[in-house]
């Protein structure tokens, strides 16, 4: 589904994660993970990861659980965002 957005509603989406994650505790130099397909939603949270001070490891979850799990295990990832199969770690 389309939607379009002005520059402001992203700016303004893009403030609102980096707040978010920034409650969560994330800050300069800590490494989180991205698993999702290309959307907005993926765009504000890689966004506002980076605003916060970290680092986004990102990946489509097309990608076999196998390599997803090997990403996670070797990214010093703090957290995890977005869709992904169940990988026990």
């Amino acid at each position: 589904m389309r939607r379009d957005l002005t520059y402001q509603q992203v700016n303004d989406a893009v403030r609102r994660s980096a707040a978010a994650f920034a409650s969560l505790g994330i800050v300069k130099g800590d490494h989180v993970a991205i698993f999702g397909e290309n959307s907005a939603h993926w765009l504000f949270a890689d966004q506002g990861i980076q605003i916060a001070g970290a680092a986004t490891i990102v990946r489509g979850t097309d990608a076999p659980v196998d390599e997803l799990k090997f990403i996670y295990d070797n990214s010093d990832a703090r957290e995890v965002v977005g869709e992904m199969p169940s990988i026990s770690v």
